[in-house]
């Protein structure tokens, strides 16, 4: 679960809510809190017994690695998220931040979800829906086939090298 930098406030409360629903399922989470949600985190694990399946972290340095371990991913819907994620061609969740410019993140995750490529939860509803739908996309292996083969048709793995040709065409030009 990424929050991006700073951890994501409604990402956060979304887990939190449902923190307990975590024992007894096979499904360890690593969860990128930000700095200011670390001790909340680390208290209520350790309340729950949890700390051999749940992993609070304050920022992956690493995020090629958390990719690479990752069945799932929860994640905001930023152009960078989106790219990369694309790329691994990994399950996501999308959890919008609706006070992103314009509500884009919302628009972007919409596109992403009408395409077959990606699940969406609303910030106002992480408490409630979060993690119920992130233990469904856990034990729906086909759902998860899908949503990776879609969202890697987003893919452009050779993005930099085709900005760069159309900038020597416009120079030329």
């Amino acid at each position: 679960m990424v929050g991006g930098s700073q951890g994501a406030l409604g990402i956060n409360k979304g887990i939190s809510a449902q923190l307990a629903a975590f024992k007894g399922n096979d499904l360890q989470l690593i969860w990128q809190t930000g700095k200011t949600y670390y001790d909340k985190a680390i208290s209520e694990v350790e309340a729950l017994g949890l700390e051999e399946q749940v992993k609070p972290t304050v920022f992956i340095d690493r995020m090629d690695l958390a990719y690479g371990l990752a069945d799932v991913v929860i994640s905001r819907a930023g152009a960078m998220s989106i790219s990369e994620l694309a790329l691994v061609q990994k399950p996501v969740i999308f959890v919008p931040l609706p006070t992103a410019a314009e509500d884009h993140q919302t628009k972007n995750a919409l596109q992403l979800v009408e395409a077959g490529a990606a699940l969406m939860v609303r910030n106002a509803e992480t408490e409630q829906e979060l993690v119920p739908t992130l233990f469904k996309l856990k034990d729906d292996p086909d759902l998860q086939g899908t949503l990776s083969s879609n969202i890697g048709k987003f893919a452009r793995p050779n993005a930099a090298d085709d900005i760069v040709d159309q900038i020597i065409k416009a120079i030329e030009a």
